[in-house]
């Protein structure tokens, strides 16, 4: 993934957009959902950085607000210590 296309992250982000939409449809109408198996990078919204403007890149947070739009909350989180495994693009 780390050195994969625009195609491949875009199937991965789609595919965890899915997941979630799948789950909610499968709950009551009031449910809400926190996403905490994805980092920052695929929660953000990627129309409004260099993932989407420069490489047509979406992620789960721009899929996100496209479908459920003002309900919902894009919210990051970060860490002052620890380790992260990342491209170096």
């Amino acid at each position: 993934m780390y050195q994969g296309s625009t195609e491949s992250w875009n199937l991965h982000d789609t595919h965890m957009f899915d997941t979630l939409h799948g789950l909610l449809d499968a709950s009551s109408p009031d449910t809400k959902a926190v996403v905490w198996w994805a980092h920052d990078l695929h929660l953000g919204d990627a129309s409004a950085t260099e993932m989407g403007r420069l490489r047509d890149e979406i992620n789960v947070g721009m899929l996100c607000r496209e479908h459920f739009g003002v309900d919902a909350a894009l919210i990051g989180h970060g860490t002052h210590t620890g380790t992260v495994a990342a491209a170096s693009d």
